[in-house]
């Protein structure tokens, strides 16, 4: 029975170490809070009353952290600091700032590799990752360089960030009509950066960037430095560019009422003036292939195609049911270079009003 036993035991160690030698868990089991200024709250797995965060104090994912805005019953001569340092590893850490809330999820992904992923509901995330990203060349240590790099993502309402390097700052808000803005300052880091139909996948360093809309729209503006993105363009090479500042990505979308799939429009305005647009149905079947080729993509996403409607849908241009219509000239396409998603979704577009004061590290 003994012999048994420690045969068993033996088999289990086994089955550990084959289970390591193929995946990989670069973080701490439960997370821990540091530097803790304030008020910061903890909500865990399967309660209701968030408690008290507790100096270098450990919790499990899953676990809701909650810091505190401004409480407006104080005199306002009180000065007000909440914030708090989250740490999953050495390697990995995060400081969040006033009356910011993010979750926890701490998760298995396809490689077998573990990956947390810290979804940033509201307010402002500093990150602090200590990890190499330059390429040796050689091909196994590449690939666990990028393995590393990727086990850690930062999730917005409209994209997931990774590749996440030194010092990078993302800010989150939310406004009353349910529309999300979220700046990416690259400070000394660097980021990219997934969303529906597009993947920032370079930036430079001291760029800074916003991505405003919902799942309707997206307005991707590159306000300093320069970001590298490919836009996709349907069954076509997906477009890549290089966008500097003053550059603006654009994004529609809608479901076409043949088939319910999603039709997306694109408009690409450069510094120079230049406009790019291109449009495409995802995954079409044959049969929807074949009414593309009697009309646009607008068309048959607002209407549909038939024997009797087909004269009346097809259009010219694809801006119909995209936004506003974008003349060739410079002077319009000078003008369309300005950042117009404040038009669209408030009354201002200046980024410092919506977030309010200048941020910094």
């Amino acid at each position: 029975m003994k012999i048994k036993g420690l045969k068993l035991v033996a088999l289990a160690i086994a089955t550990c170490c084959c289970a390591n030698a193929f995946s990989a868990d670069y973080f701490d089991p439960l997370f821990r809070t540091a530097k803790v200024t304030g008020n910061v709250w903890i909500l865990r797995p399967g309660e209701t009353t968030p408690i008290l965060a507790k100096e270098d104090f450990r919790y499990p994912y899953g676990s809701k952290v909650i810091v505190d805005g401004i409480n407006p019953k104080l005199p306002k001569e009180v000065v007000q600091k909440n914030e708090v340092m989250v740490i999953f590893a050495n390697d990995y850490q995060i400081k969040l700032g006033m009356d910011t809330t993010i979750t926890t999820e701490k998760k298995t992904v396809d490689s077998g590799d573990a990956k947390v992923v810290v979804g940033l509901e509201k307010g402002v995330v500093s990150t602090f990752i200590t990890l190499p990203s330059s390429k040796t060349g050689d091909q196994a240590e590449d690939a666990k360089i990028d393995a590393k790099l990727n086990a850690f993502a930062i999730k917005t309402q409209l994209a997931e960030a990774n590749h996440l390097v030194d010092r990078n700052e993302i800010r989150t808000v939310v406004n009353a009509d349910g529309i999300v803005k979220s700046m990416y300052k690259i400070e000394s880091g660097l980021i990219n950066l997934e969303g529906p139909q597009y993947k920032i996948v370079k930036t430079r360093r001291k760029t800074i960037f916003d991505i405003t809309g919902d799942q309707e729209f997206t307005s991707i503006s590159v306000k300093s430095g320069e970001v590298t993105a490919n836009i996709n363009r349907g069954e076509d090479t997906p477009y890549l560019g290089a966008f500097k500042q003053g550059s603006v990505i654009k994004l529609w979308r809608m479901y076409t009422k043949i088939q319910k799939k999603l039709a997306v429009a694109v408009m690409l305005t450069m510094p120079d003036g230049k406009v790019e647009r291109f449009e495409y149905i995802e995954n079409p079947s044959a049969s929807l292939k074949a009414l593309l080729g009697k009309g646009d993509v607008v068309a048959v996403a607002e209407g549909g195609l038939t024997e009797e409607n087909t004269d009346e849908v097809i259009s010219d241009t694809s801006d119909e049911g995209f936004g506003d219509s974008v003349d060739s000239s410079t002077e319009d396409t000078t003008t369309e270079t300005t950042e117009d998603t404040g038009s669209f979704f408030s009354d201002s577009d200046d980024s410092g009003d919506f977030f309010g004061e200048d941020w910094d590290f």
